[in-house]
């Protein structure tokens, strides 16, 4: 956790980090239920003295993901931005029907 707090974000595969990770439990539930690789991302609440508030994480399962694309960033980015503002409760600009 603390390197996801520190960078923001860790991308994990899950052959590589074994070495790492592997007596974490966190690390285990993973290997047990069959993801090749993990993305965590931590929410903030986005106000100017932030707070961490969350963590996003995706699993990829079927295959294999050495990192991630500059357009699966700007969607993980949005999806972050979207929950960050729904978990603070800042809906400034939001249409009633998205929120």
């Amino acid at each position: 956790m603390k390197k996801v707090v520190d960078k923001g974000y860790l991308h994990l595969t899950i052959n590589e980090g074994k070495a790492k990770y592997k007596y974490t439990h966190y690390f285990q539930i993973l290997e047990e239920d069959g993801v090749e690789s993990n993305h965590l991302r931590i929410l903030r609440s986005g106000r100017d003295t932030y707070r961490n508030i969350g963590l996003l994480s995706i699993h990829f399962i079927k295959r294999k993901k050495r990192s991630i694309n500059e357009r699966e960033i700007m969607l993980i980015d949005k999806t972050v931005r979207e929950i960050q503002q729904l978990l603070v409760n800042d809906h400034k600009g939001y249409p009633k029907n998205h929120i």
